[in-house]
């Protein structure tokens, strides 16, 4: 997993003039949305529309295999019908762009995004209920069915050795344990772990290995 250091932080005032030098985009607004080791913006551009702006943390970026792979892969799925972000070119007629930019410590090496903005409510924001978690299913289900179909030379490096979102990698979920303290729910997840570790574990080559299914997180920005 990256490092909090390697996440950007990247000033609105930097990405807007990112925006209209790499993609030729002049911003009317640009508001901050929530990441985890990325940094995203939503972008209202005249004319144009609404965008995601990710950029992605230096880590990541060094991994040009992958961001390829996972953005070759959203265009499949607009392909195949399916309502997701699809990248906006840059001026030179790339899907994304590695900048140096220089967040306060020095120059470093970023890859940026932009991708057609879907607006939604995330799903961490949701009520609960059986019909919700039902169609969470079915949605990821569906993706992961229509997935079967991409090829990609690049598309090995989406099955990443100690990932903690690859969910073959659930024990290592134990090391952040201590996050949830006392709760009731810190129980349930060591059982979790645990049936995890002896019911899946010894059989996780029997599995098909799924592309997307990992990626169904409560906010989809990540």
């Amino acid at each position: 997993m990256p490092s909090e250091v390697s996440k950007p932080y990247i000033s609105e005032t930097q990405t807007s003039e990112l925006l209209e030098r790499v993609f030729g985009l002049a911003v009317s607004r640009l508001s901050p949305l929530p990441s985890y080791d990325d940094q995203n913006f939503h972008a209202v551009v005249p004319g144009r529309g609404e965008f995601l702006v990710k950029v992605t943390n230096t880590e990541d970026s060094c991994n040009a295999e992958l961001l390829e792979a996972q953005t070759r892969s959203m265009m499949y799925l607009q392909e195949q019908g399916l309502p997701v972000p699809t990248p906006l070119l840059t001026r030179d007629g790339d899907i994304m762009s590695l900048q140096s930019i220089d967040c306060g410590s020095g120059d470093c090496k970023y890859m940026v995004r932009v991708l057609t903005y879907l607006p939604g409510i995330p799903i961490a924001k949701i009520p609960s209920s059986p019909q919700i978690l039902y169609e969470a299913g079915r949605s990821a289900a569906t993706l992961d069915k229509v997935l079967q179909g991409f090829e990609h030379p690049s598309l090995q490096s989406l099955h990443r050795e100690n990932f903690i979102w690859n969910l073959s990698n659930i024990p290592l979920l134990e090391s952040y344990l201590d996050a949830l303290g006392q709760e009731p729910t810190s129980k349930v997840v060591k059982e979790v772990i645990q049936q995890f570790r002896d019911k899946i574990q010894p059989n996780l080559g029997v599995f098909r290995k799924c592309e997307g299914a990992g990626s169904c997180l409560p906010n989809l920005l990540d």
